[in-house]
């Protein structure tokens, strides 16, 4: 991804984690696999967490919990596109 590119993405991500955030209940699923998990532990750490596995994740017949919700989510997806676009 060209770091223009990059740096819009990560500028949508940031407004729409903003209105994700307004909303009420906001869950988000993830499919139980070792890259989801290594993720929602990475996004707990940039959040300032020190927490362990069973503090972050939420395994459930849906898939994996987001701890975090939705919007901490696409605020983490933008900080990584904005470091790939340094």
């Amino acid at each position: 991804m060209k770091p223009h590119v990059a740096k819009l993405a990560a500028q949508m991500l940031e407004e729409y984690s903003n209105r994700l955030g307004n909303d009420g209940c906001n869950d988000m699923w993830l499919p139980d696999t070792p890259e989801n998990r290594q993720f929602l532990l990475d996004l707990a750490k940039w959040n300032g967490e020190d927490l362990e596995e069973e503090a972050v994740i939420r395994p459930s017949k849906y898939g994996l919990g987001v701890y975090h919700g939705n919007s901490g989510v696409a605020a983490y997806l933008a900080y990584l596109l904005k470091k790939e676009s340094i």
